[in-house]
């Protein structure tokens, strides 16, 4: 009988503790999130001072000219509370952005293109990746992000974009 009420109690305190790690790895992993976004301000901030940072493509049909044409920003690392040195790596390219206009209809995971709203308009793309040696884990852990700025945008806002998702398809 006590040996039934030790194992219980074992398996209560297993529980609990896998509760304390899921909650700790939420916030480490939303840390590790903002120093993403935070190599993409850095970075923004740098073009903006100076837009002949990213040189304009000539043939971006050429995948060698848009290597080319990339730029990695010399981001510092940034120090968290959970992890410590958290590594963060920035590249930046100039690109063409088409805006469309989608209809979801009724089914929410298939997008119909309705329209191309305007023709392409030059913008300033980031894309950070923020990484860690994960001490629960084996192996490092990261994350990512990805903003455009519009290059004729007075106000400079940053657009983040989120990755697709894998149910998500368009209409063909």
């Amino acid at each position: 009988m006590i040996l039934v009420a030790a194992l219980i109690v074992a398996g209560i305190s297993n529980a609990e503790m896998n509760h304390a790690y899921d909650a700790s790895s939420l916030l480490a992993e939303q840390e590790l999130q903002n120093a993403a976004y935070t190599g993409i301000h850095r970075a923004a901030k740098m073009v903006l001072e100076n837009p002949d940072i990213l040189q304009k493509i000539k043939n971006p049909a050429v995948v060698n000219a848009r290597l080319k044409a990339q730029k990695k920003f010399d981001t510092p690392p940034i120090t968290s509370e959970h992890f410590g040195k958290i590594t963060v790596e920035t590249w930046g390219e100039r690109i063409n952005i088409q805006d469309y206009v989608v209809d979801y209809g009724g089914d929410p995971d298939v997008a119909k293109l309705v329209s191309d709203i305007n023709k392409p308009k030059e913008a300033y793309y980031f894309f950070s990746r923020a990484q860690v040696d994960a001490k629960n884990m084996q192996g490092n852990l990261y994350r990512r992000a990805s903003a455009y700025i519009l290059a004729d945008d007075s106000t400079k806002t940053i657009h983040y974009l989120e990755l697709p998702m894998s149910s998500y398809e368009f209409e063909k």
